[in-house]
């Protein structure tokens, strides 16, 4: 399809949320799984889809390829790390499965940058987000030494490679591009997200 970027979408699935009381990916978004919704957004984005989880039977159905963690229980440094393990592209675009709103604008805008370093990070007013962000095949060996060492936060290997920062005000390229980094960690989270999903001119799931 043209218009793809030549490069891997990863979505991170699996683990459990005591604030939601339960697995994510297996909520109902727009008449789908959340998984199913959130891959369905990246793979209007990027020519594969990659799923990371714990454990494939534990997701929901999904057309992508699913592959596991490089250590159980070590949240999502361990995720990142199986994605770049099965990458087949110089990067990989990370995003967590419970953002459903994750923003094809967005994500092109900071595809912009890469080239210009192994991390490619949108930095806002509430921080970075490590999980909406491009990581290249570089930060492989990184990752694995953080691992080794114990080191759970994703941050714990940025000070070996290179990382770009994409700040508020280029974001502001993108009318709404906060939406983007939405994550839903509570259900009065979850109902918010449905009602933008539901809006008129908003992001709807991608058609066939």
């Amino acid at each position: 399809m043209s218009g793809l970027i030549p490069t891997t979408g990863v979505v991170l699935a699996g683990g459990k949320s005591s604030r939601m009381g339960g697995a994510k990916e297996g909520l109902d978004f727009g008449g789908v799984s959340l998984l199913e919704y959130v891959v369905d957004r990246v793979a209007g984005v990027f020519g594969r889809v990659a799923v990371v989880a714990r454990d494939a039977a534990e997701l929901p159905r999904i057309e992508a390829d699913v592959f596991r963690d490089c250590e159980r229980g070590s949240g999502p440094l361990a995720g990142i790390c199986g994605g770049l393990r099965a990458l087949e592209t110089p990067y990989a675009f990370v995003c967590a499965c419970d953002m459903p709103l994750v923003s094809g604008e967005v994500v092109r805008l900071l595809w912009e940058h890469a080239g210009e370093g192994d991390v490619v990070i949108p930095r806002w007013e509430k921080g970075i987000e490590p999980l909406h962000a491009f990581y290249s095949r570089a930060c492989l060996e990184p990752v694995q030494r953080a691992l080794s060492a114990g080191k759970r936060r994703i941050v714990d290997f940025f000070h070996e490679v290179r990382v770009v920062e994409v700040g508020a005000e280029e974001l502001s390229r993108v009318e709404n591009y906060q939406e983007s980094f939405v994550n839903l960690n509570t259900p009065g989270e979850y109902q918010q997200a449905v009602e933008l999903m539901k809006r008129p001119g908003g992001r709807a799931r991608r058609k066939g």
